[in-house]
């Protein structure tokens, strides 16, 4: 992509100019660079995690693969297939006691290949009734935010996640579910049910589009000013990046079902669905940003063919069971 080679070209100027700035002052590069002091009450960035550069994060040398894996999770399982990229819960069971440790993630991060991503499954359309948040004496409309549950995933509700009250809890506190994951050293976090925007627009809030958008810079903005360079990728409704600015806003999407297991597991997608998501795609793959396909599928065939035909337009594929309990489905 051009990108890849005008991020080369930057760094390069970048690594000259900064030779000739510290050989006229007569003094190594890293002694002309003062740590940025902590300000107000802002978290700070664990000191086994590096803080990674906005400038320099390296997504567009494309990697060749990614693990998405939130259930039951084996660190050592996923430490062993090593993989560029994984996307993995912040906690064992989805639950405090659980959570990994910034040590864990640390370890993960080391034993995976450049670029080494581990980042964290965050749901911000839906609440779920199994993390650490949830009151056992919620209902629909109590508290007022909390909407309808989700038919097809127990313990999952729908949220009006424009409401002040549901975004305290996402971030803004050491308490809130980013700021965990932000102590806890991640790379970046995968926004789940960011489509939750078509099911309020659809029951006629008209706002519902632009609020997602708001609410996803909003959350980015605060995680990038306690830890430069976080990743905010968010899955699906590819269709957002068409808009400049929340395709500004984040480094990329997760697409599920691209080719297989877009209504079922190892079912093939609907030819015509396949072509306007890659059509939507090239938006992002155009723009520099990483996108992640995951396809579910189990036959050899559909597999080895998720594979290629991700790899052919520049995503970064896996293919797995829709469980999401364990490693990628190996493609032969």
């Amino acid at each position: 992509m051009a990108s890849i080679n005008y991020y080369r070209w930057y760094l390069a100027i970048l690594v000259f100019v900064l030779l000739v700035s510290g050989a006229c002052g007569g003094g190594g590069v890293g002694e002309n660079i003062d740590p940025e002091p902590a300000v107000g009450n802002e978290l700070p960035v664990p000191s086994s995690t590096p803080a990674r550069d906005a400038e320099s994060t390296p997504i567009s040398d494309r990697p060749d693969n990614w693990v998405y894996w939130l259930s039951d999770i084996d660190i050592e399982a996923i430490s062993m297939a090593a993989p560029p990229v994984a996307v993995i819960d912040y906690s064992r069971d989805g639950d405090g006691e659980g959570a990994f440790s910034s040590k864990e993630i640390q370890r993960l991060r080391t034993a995976m290949p450049e670029p080494a991503l581990v980042i964290s499954y965050l749901s911000i359309g839906e609440a779920e009734d199994y993390r650490y948040y949830w009151d056992d004496g919620w209902e629909t409309g109590r508290p007022t935010w909390l909407d309808s549950a989700n038919p097809d995933w127990a313990g999952n509700f729908k949220v009006r996640y424009w409401d002040p009250d549901w975004q305290a809890i996402v971030f803004g506190s050491e308490s809130a579910y980013l700021d965990r994951i932000l102590a806890a050293g991640f790379d970046g976090v995968y926004l789940d049910i960011i489509d939750a925007y078509e099911f309020f627009a659809g029951k006629g809030r008209e706002a519902a589009e632009d609020e997602m958008v708001e609410f996803v810079t909003a959350l980015g903005g605060y995680a990038r000013e306690r830890h430069p360079g976080f990743l905010i990728i968010p899955q699906n409704a590819p269709e957002l990046g068409l808009r400049s600015d929340y395709l500004s806003a984040v480094d990329g999407v997760g697409m599920e079902g691209i080719y297989f297991g877009y209504e079922s597991q190892d079912e093939r997608t609907d030819p015509a669905i396949t072509e306007e998501l890659e059509e939507v795609l090239s938006t992002w793959t155009g723009a520099g940003k990483l996108v992640l396909s995951v396809d579910y599928a189990v036959t050899p065939g559909y597999v080895a063919d998720a594979f290629e035909r991700a790899a052919d337009k520049g995503f970064t594929p896996t293919v797995t069971d829709v469980e999401l309990e364990g490693l990628p489905i190996p493609r032969r």
